[in-house]
């Protein structure tokens, strides 16, 4: 029966050949789940049998409100320039109310992030957050967070990760892309948050309400609608120990005709009676699989222990046969490496700024007019810190607290001239009064430059929220910490402080950011300070935890100091090299090499030579045998476009086959010793097999007598060690006795 199935199915002639089961059952008259059962053993139908895309999955359980969010980002970079920076979306949903809200961001780093969170959770907080496994979600700044307001943070495995999150993107998405299309422009950040209250207040299918009407006293029938389903026990199609494949459906843009399923055969180890079936699955050596798979990923197979195996990777092969390529790999270790250095921006916080201010003394001009020049000049660029005042034969220089004036020789000898001071370098840190000399007239401007240090922003924050009553003195902790959190939001510096209240405890946590200090003076918040158990002034940085005290009152009318101290940021360019490796392997075509290129954009011309377009300001340097490989002359390449001196030798990676084994003693090869056994030529065929037969065998003596293992070593011209994509081939090995 075997040998009419498979007759008939690698017969290239045979209208059964490659197909499928029903038409190969046809035409053998084999019956069908023999056929079936055959093909399943067959890498050439398991391999390329249709993969199922759309299935039932398991629903993400959620038992109530804010019981379980899920988040993600939207990218949205390309829309940056026309809607105030904003390049991201970050987007959450209740998964039980199917309420969501949409925090624009400007860039996703651990700490925009953050503060968006921060903002949120103090006005609602969950008790499970759902992501995705990105940096952004997961970064020591963001888990200690959600850590502190005790919130459970995880990531599921698999292609839908969020599904209930990722469904909300593409709704708002829509909405965006209509409103872009009716308004002919791609502004949304005004309009952002209607749209958000829009889906808010729309009926969704799945709870029958819209989520703002979704309320605590109606989450029995809310869940009830989401998972009141009648769960049927469903046929479980496969056995703890069945071998199986795993579906390749989650990768984007798959060609139908490429093989759809893993290569790699693994085993069932267990089955979950979810709703539908789950499955565990581990690789052949017992190491557990990550993740649970569904039925429809897999795919059962019939393979006996003593079948054929692709070859991932080879590196020594012992017994009676080796095996050798059917392709080889044109890209090796002697020509994978390249490295580029590139320029790349740093901001650096620095601890003052400069002004450069010019100023022009032009001919007939009055010591007047020199003056209101002076303090014209300075006004444009940083107000009235820095002030030159005449009074008669005196110029009086007025610098505010933290300000510094530098008037050097080389940049402004007439305002060293005129202040009768000599010509050297001049700091001036407070007022001064000096002796008005008259300038001479010039047309050269002169440069002053004015040093601010350790600026400061001052906001008064106060304890309560304006004419709101507090009749429950029982919850005024509760409501106090609420109204200053929101007093600071109002102010703008909503994440300078974050005062968080643990009710359990009858404890508050203050949080201060850095460059910020809050600043108590028993003064103004006599109340407010007995409160947190404070004495005496005090100044609050970094974290600090007060245990909190009962008053007889609320704390009306008082207030604490937030100073920020601005620190600015300049972009600084340094030169960073990153050292890269193509993966080793076989490229079969100039498209799938180019693109396993890191910053670099390729094109193949239609005479075969390849063109490089690197960035500016960065440079490349190739590898001798990959450079030799894309046909360039020098090894270092230049920001700009470059065209190879040659054509592309993708073919020509490996020439040759050395074959080297243990067990024969080392003669001369060249002009070196080694254990040799035969140079296999490889000529740059495509053909699907390679076949070499010798008639005439050489023979070289053995190293021992006793033999209980043949370790065979396969290398290319440059000693590299081959890797095989697939093809099992026997290499005989011929003895004799030794003539004496």
């Amino acid at each position: 029966m075997e040998r009419i199935l498979e007759a008939a199915y690698y017969d290239f002639a045979n209208p059964a050949s490659f197909g499928g089961v029903k038409k190969l059952s046809t035409i053998t008259k084999v019956p069908y789940h023999k056929t079936k059962q055959w093909l399943s053993s067959q890498d050439t139908y398991s391999l390329h049998k249709p993969v199922l895309y759309k299935f039932s999955r398991r629903a993400t359980l959620s038992y109530g409100i804010n019981d379980l969010w899920q988040c993600d980002l939207v990218d949205l970079q390309q829309l940056a320039e026309h809607n105030n920076g904003f390049r991201f979306l970050l987007t959450i949903i209740d998964v039980f109310s199917k309420y969501a809200y949409v925090i624009p961001l400007k860039s996703k780093t651990s700490v925009a992030v953050k503060k968006a969170f921060e903002n949120l959770l103090q006005q609602v907080k969950p008790r499970n957050i759902q992501s995705d496994k990105g940096n952004e979600f997961y970064n020591t700044q963001l888990q200690s967070l959600f850590k502190r307001h005790n919130i459970n943070h995880y990531s599921a495995e698999g292609d839908h990760k969020a599904s209930v999150v990722e469904r909300f993107n593409r709704t708002l998405k829509n909405k965006m892309f209509r409103v872009f299309t009716y308004r002919k422009s791609y502004k949304y950040d005004d309009v952002l948050q209607s749209l958000v209250k829009s889906y808010n207040d729309s009926k969704h299918r799945s709870i029958g309400m819209a989520p703002s009407k979704v309320t605590p006293d109606l989450e029995p029938q809310i869940f009830k609608k989401l998972y009141g389903y009648t769960i049927k026990n469903s046929k479980v199609s496969l056995n703890k120990g069945d071998v199986v494949r795993i579906s390749k459906a989650n990768k984007s843009f798959r060609r139908g005709y490429l093989p759809g399923w893993s290569d790699e055969v693994f085993t069932v180890s267990k089955a979950y009676s979810s709703h539908p079936t789950t499955f565990e699955l581990q690789d052949l050596k017992s190491e557990a699989i990550k993740g649970r798979f569904y039925a429809e990923e897999l795919q059962k197979i019939s393979k006996r222990s003593d079948d054929y195996w692709l070859i991932e990777k080879v590196l020594k092969t012992k017994g009676r046969e080796i095996f050798v390529p059917r392709t080889w790999f044109n890209i090796g270790n002697h020509n994978n490496k390249y490295s580029i250095t590139y320029e790349e921006t740093k901001i650096v916080e620095k601890d003052y700024v400069e002004y450069d201010i010019r100023v022009k003394i032009d001919e007939g001009t009055t010591d007047e007019d020199v003056i209101d020049n002076i303090n014209q000049s300075i006004e444009e660029k940083c107000g009235h810190f820095v002030l030159f005042a005449l009074d008669h034969r005196n110029i009086n220089v007025h610098t505010a607290p933290n300000y510094e004036l530098h008037l050097t020789a080389a940049d402004a000898p007439r305002l060293l001239t005129m202040l009768n001071l000599p010509r050297e370098d001049r700091i001036i840190k407070t007022s001064e009064s000096f002796v008005f000399r008259k300038p001479s007239k010039t047309n050269k401007d002169n440069v002053l430059k004015i040093i601010a240090r350790n600026l400061k922003r001052h906001f008064i924050i106060r304890t309560t929220r304006f004419n709101h009553k507090y009749t429950d003195m029982d919850n005024l902790h509760h409501e106090l910490f609420q109204h200053i959190n929101f007093n600071l939001m109002q102010t703008g510096i909503g994440g300078a402080a974050d005062f968080i209240f643990d009710f359990k405890e009858d404890k508050v946590e203050i949080t201060v950011q850095k460059n910020v200090e809050l600043e108590f003076r028993l003064l103004y918040a006599p109340i407010f300070m007995r409160m947190l158990s404070m004495t005496k002034d005090v100044v609050l940085t970094g974290k600090t935890l007060h245990v909190l005290q009962k008053v007889d009152r609320p704390p009306l009318n008082e207030y604490f100091r937030v100073s920020i101290t601005d620190k600015p940021t300049i972009p600084e360019k340094v030169k960073k090299t990153e050292h890269l490796e193509l993966e080793v392997g076989f490229y079969k075509h100039s498209e799938q090499l180019f693109s396993s290129f890191k910053h670099l954009a390729f094109n193949h011309l239609a005479n075969n030579k390849v063109k490089i377009h690197i960035p500016d300001t960065s440079t490349v340097n190739l590898q001798d045998g990959l450079r030799d490989l894309l046909g360039f002359k020098k090894s270092t390449l230049y920001g700009g476009t470059h065209i190879s001196d040659y054509q592309l030798e993708l073919d020509g990676g490996i020439t040759e086959i050395y074959v080297y084994s243990d067990i024969i003693e080392s003669h001369f090869v060249g002009d070196t010793i080694a254990p040799l056994l035969r140079i296999i030529p490889v000529m740059s065929t495509k053909e699907d097999q390679i076949v070499i037969n010798y008639q005439r065998p050489l023979y070289f003596p053995l190293r021992k007598n006793y033999i209980d293992c043949i370790e065979i070593e396969l290398k290319s011209s440059s000693g590299d060690g081959i890797i095989f994509t697939s093809g099992k081939s026997l290499l005989v090995l011929s003895f004799r006795r030794r003539t004496v």
